[in-house]
């Protein structure tokens, strides 16, 4: 779509499509240049960005999880 308007505005100023379709090459080009530039510029900034927490799972150790054998029939009750 962007491109689309570039193509436009280029050949309204313009009035060649020719001279409107090569502005509008070469803005696809220079925007996929231009849009990961920006992308590692934002990536440099921490942003008060601390790090991965130590433990973020529901067990935060391994070794203390231990599976537990159940069983559903409860042999209490009255049959």
């Amino acid at each position: 779509m962007a491109t689309t308007d570039t193509f436009l505005i280029s050949w309204i100023i313009t009035g060649y499509l020719t001279l409107a379709g090569a502005i509008a090459g070469i803005e696809v080009i220079t925007k996929m240049f231009l849009y990961y530039a920006h992308e590692r510029g934002w990536s440099k900034i921490k942003w008060g960005y601390v790090g991965p927490e130590e433990h973020t799972h529901i067990f935060p150790f391994a070794e203390d999880w231990k599976p537990v054998k159940y069983d559903f029939r409860d042999k209490d009750r009255h049959e």
